[in-house]
């Protein structure tokens, strides 16, 4: 070899300018290259975007309540002869259609009884709930009466009312934000608050309930 490139000179000129210039390595494409990192996201179950959006039913079900009570009641009219006071434990229920979860209509129906008072209530109500903790309901209906004595009353004393009556009804809903299924489940505190007029004689009568009990709205 060294005799070749003594005997051509332009040999060795070449390959000295070969050994001179570098040569790029390049990587055999099967190569297997190395793998980035994987991060995987994961929401923080804190973050409102990680909760599932909450859930409304349109459809129209069962609306279905009872409740244990207690009743006081009071109509004094001495023209009348009417004096009329109770104050009894009693039972209330309703049944209807939940139209959607914001709106009922449903019967709403009450009785009170104790030793000689007792107290009898049905009314057709329209329900509103604004918030899933909060509802509120009022109606016509009927409502009766009877306890006490009037002593001193004109015509001798009675003990009895009876009238077309409007209540207004207040109710907390206690229960999960959202269970599964189209229903709801609540457990109701609710105040009653009753007005009625006897048509025959124009006597009033005043009613306040309060309920503690069950609804499935």
């Amino acid at each position: 070899m060294a005799r070749i490139l003594l005997r051509y000179p332009t040999m060795r000129f070449t390959t000295f300018v070969l050994a001179l210039v570098p040569v790029p390595v390049v990587a055999h494409a099967d190569a297997p290259e190395a793998d980035a990192p994987v991060t995987a996201s994961v929401p923080d179950p804190a973050t409102p975007s990680a909760l599932p959006p909450p859930t409304a039913s349109l459809e129209p079900r069962l609306r279905f309540g009872f409740a244990p009570s207690g009743t006081v009641g009071r109509v004094l009219d001495t023209n009348a002869g009417v004096d009329v006071h109770v104050w009894a434990p009693g039972l209330t229920l309703d049944l209807g259609v939940q139209l959607r979860d914001e709106v009922a209509a449903y019967l709403h129906g009450q009785l009170s009884y104790l030793v000689t008072m007792g107290q009898a209530s049905v009314y057709a109500v329209g329900e509103w709930t604004p918030r899933r903790w909060v509802s509120m309901a009022t109606g016509v209906g009927f409502d009766a009466m009877g306890g006490g004595q009037c002593i001193e009353c004109p015509g001798g004393p009675r003990g009895t009312w009876s009238g077309i009556s409007v209540p207004l009804i207040v109710a907390l809903n206690l229960g999960p934000a959202r269970p599964t299924g189209s229903y709801r489940h609540a457990f109701r505190v609710g105040v009653e608050n009753a007005v009625g007029i006897e048509p025959t004689t124009g006597v009033f009568g005043w009613r306040l309930s309060l309920m503690l009990g069950y609804a499935l709205m």
